[in-house]
């Protein structure tokens, strides 16, 4: 085993950090590279997949995967809405550390023009630790939050940006020519390669007509005075937003298996990854759709692995997060890291499933609270801070963190301010990590065009009342 070595020159920061998250790694010897294909299906909330528990047979296909691979039964995402998930999950960062964590979209702030974080050029990212080891690299995507101009395209050979993604008709299409990508670069490639597929039926409740069979009998009334942007406002009855939701995850997963039968005959030397950015909220705790808060509806995320080197038919049962995805796959494709003392840590250790202790979350759109996170010994607190009043700040803890949080703890207590001390400490290791890797976070501007199709998307609309 070749173990990743720090580099002399990372920062403490990020050693802090991993040592907070109790990060470790050793990337294994193989024979020959295996192709890595990492499918994120955007929106995806775990419990709405019968992969992990859910009544209505949403996910077959990755049930199917599940066991012949490795299910993750307790993953989380470290953002809840998709430009700084997704930015975690190729930085293996942070949101506060990598910095591409939030935007000025809805205009409402007339001193502030409309501009997003660009994810920075001095990161490693992970398609650029592939190239580096001689991987092709290929990105299908069809958010607008991952355009090239915030920062997305780094370290790619091929980045494929389709516009179909905020016109509905089309979504569908357009993530089955997604997948046709991947298709595409595993048949014709002479490399090993690393391929990213961002789908995007979910975000948009999108499916064709024969798999909306989700339908439900009882009608709840959508109280549109609660926190929601965009596709519920579309709705006036609960259960057909939920029935919509489920057929677009069923037609996601249906493609995900048509790639998943290609590699399992056709090219068995690939790592499949399947998982997701962030979930949505259906009134779970007084709002809708994400970006909004840090509840399990909007952070505990499906993900399953399969391939060479990747236990199967096995279930983690301790904690990940999106942060382990990046020493994971360097790990199963054998590459030794570029050496930086991340957070994350292989989800695989000596061929078993390996788990951690904690996961760090952070929410710094949409309004007047920065909000964290911290799933810890079975338990979750969410920290809010106002921008502005601090006396407005407010913390809840939950007994139950891997679940949907129904359980509030109302006492003070030596566990909570452990927590909350925990919280602090990650807080500001993100941060100064930060400001010794990336320094001052570029920016780039919006204009009319991009906002009309950041709102087709439901991010450029009201924000949190003061």
């Amino acid at each position: 085993m070749t173990c990743f070595q720090r580099s002399p020159s990372a920062p403490a920061a990020l050693l802090l950090l991993a040592l907070a998250s109790g990060s470790a790694g050793c990337a294994q010897e193989v024979d020959v590279p295996p192709n890595v294909v990492l499918v994120c299906i955007d929106t995806v909330r775990a419990d709405h997949t019968s992969a992990y528990g859910y009544g209505k047979p949403t996910t077959p296909e990755l049930e199917r995967i599940a066991a012949e691979g490795l299910l993750l039964r307790h993953h989380f995402a470290n953002a809840s809405w998709t430009k700084p998930s997704v930015a975690s999950i190729l930085s293996g960062l942070h949101p506060s550390a990598h910095g591409s964590r939030e935007g000025q979209f809805s205009g409402r702030n007339k001193s502030e023009p409309a501009s997003v974080d660009v994810l920075a050029e001095g990161l490693v990212l992970l398609p650029e630790a592939f190239a580096e080891a001689g991987y092709r690299t290929v990105a299908h995507v069809t958010n607008y939050n991952m355009l090239e101009r915030f920062g997305y395209a780094q370290g790619y050979d091929d980045y494929r940006f389709v516009e179909n993604a905020t016109l509905l008709p089309k979504v569908n299409g357009s993530d089955r020519d997604a997948i046709g990508t991947a298709l595409e670069v595993l048949k014709d490639s002479e490399q090993p390669v690393f391929a990213w597929v961002h789908l995007m039926s979910v975000h948009q409740y999108q499916a064709p007509e024969e798999l909306r069979i989700f339908e439900s009998e009882t009608e709840t009334p959508i109280d549109h005075s609660a926190p929601g942007h965009g596709r519920v406002r579309d709705y006036t009855v609960l259960e057909k937003a939920l029935a919509d939701y489920d057929a677009s995850i069923r037609y996601t997963d249906s493609l995900v298996g048509e790639l998943f039968d290609f590699i399992r005959t056709q090219a068995p030397n690939t790592v499949l990854v399947i998982t997701s950015d962030h979930g949505e909220e259906f009134y779970d705790h007084g709002g809708f759709e994400h970006g909004t808060s840090l509840y399990n509806e909007l952070l505990a995320v499906p993900c399953v692995l399969w391939g060479p080197g990747v236990p199967r038919g096995e279930v983690l049962t301790g904690i990940s997060d999106s942060l382990d995805l990046y020493p994971t796959l360097l790990e199963l494709a054998g590459i030794e890291s570029a050496g930086r003392g991340l957070p994350g840590r292989s989800v695989i250790e000596n061929g078993r499933p390996a788990g951690k202790s904690t996961s760090f979350g952070e929410q710094h759109q949409r309004g007047l609270f920065r909000r964290y996170s911290l799933v810890q010994d079975g338990k979750k607190l969410i920290e809010s801070r106002h921008k502005r009043k601090p006396e407005q700040n407010y913390s809840e803890l939950f007994a139950d963190g891997l679940g949907p949080e129904l359980e509030l703890i109302e006492e003070e207590s030596e566990e909570r301010a452990r927590m909350r001390d925990a919280v602090e400490l990650l807080k500001r290791a993100a941060e100064d990590a930060h400001a010794q890797v990336v320094g001052e976070t570029a920016r780039a501007a919006l204009d009319q065009d991009d906002l009309d199709r950041l709102r087709a998307l439901g991010y450029a609309g009201e924000e949190e009342d003061e």
